[in-house]
């Protein structure tokens, strides 16, 4: 699966796969996680922002959304058997 993001380069070490020095795993253990949730089509996101640049006033094609650390830690509680 690494393959397609680390080919084989021929020289015998990085061959692409899961020994290749330059495959490693990192782990990431967020405070919160933010995201961007559209609440208008591509064409209403246009139209928001063309009407905002002529008008002046902000656009608002969608709403910035936090899931904070307390709600993680409900999540992983789901998650664990």
């Amino acid at each position: 699966m690494v393959s397609a993001w680390f080919g084989d380069l021929g020289d015998g070490i990085h061959k692409g796969n899961k020994d290749d020095p330059r495959v490693c795993i990192i782990e990431v253990i967020p405070d919160s996680i933010r995201y961007w949730w559209s609440t208008k089509t591509k064409v209403g996101q246009s139209i928001e922002i063309m009407t905002s640049a002529v008008t002046g006033k902000v656009a608002s094609p969608g709403e910035l959304r936090t899931i904070t650390r307390d709600e993680i830690r409900i999540i992983e509680g789901l998650n664990t058997a």
